[in-house]
């Protein structure tokens, strides 16, 4: 081992993040899918409730980093710019869940509490919800044209690019850890 471990019961759940994540989302959109039929919830309404996956997906993403930041220090010694992405990972994601909290809970309102026109009020609130939950969804379009084609994951991860290297070590600052960077087809 190159490094430390910290023990801890959050590897674990680290671990399993994206199954508990799957669950977590799967659930949500049932809840959503059984209270719409039997309160008879219209389209529109159904989408903005089910919509609050964003919020899931970005609360949970904030959850996972700082674990990862939990089980990583102090065992290892991380450069500068990792340390940094690290900061502004959760800090932006920080920013964009309360943001994203404002936006969702301005798409619903207190009754009454628009002027006139509630209803394009609502909706304009909804959709800056939507814009932004779509920059927090950015990571995982990302992660799923890597899956889908290997070979950028290792023409990322081998690059001997400076500025590339640069960007990831702030997006993932702990994918220089891993041995097995190049995919083979």
């Amino acid at each position: 081992k190159s490094f430390l471990e910290k023990r801890s019961w959050f590897r674990g759940i680290l671990a399993l993040r994206r199954v508990l994540e799957w669950h977590v989302v799967t659930f949500f959109l049932l809840i959503v899918a059984s209270f719409s039929r039997q309160l008879v919830w219209s389209t529109v309404h159904t989408c903005r409730v089910a919509s609050g996956v964003f919020w899931i997906y970005n609360l949970l993403h904030l959850t996972w980093e700082l674990l990862e930041i939990w089980v990583v220090y102090p065992g290892i010694r991380l450069s500068h710019t990792a340390v940094c992405g690290f900061v502004l990972t959760v800090a932006a994601r920080l920013l964009i869940l309360i943001y994203q909290s404002i936006y969702l809970a301005w798409t619903y309102g207190a009754p009454g509490s628009f002027r006139s026109g509630a209803e394009e009020d609502s909706t304009y609130w909804w959709w800056q919800y939507i814009w932004l939950s779509l920059l927090v969804m950015a990571p995982y379009f990302v992660t799923t044209v890597m899956q889908a084609w290997p070979a950028t994951t290792s023409w990322l991860y081998t690059s001997k690019n400076d500025y590339l290297q640069s960007f990831m070590n702030i997006l993932f600052p702990l994918s220089r850890l891993y041995v097995a960077k190049e995919v083979h087809d």
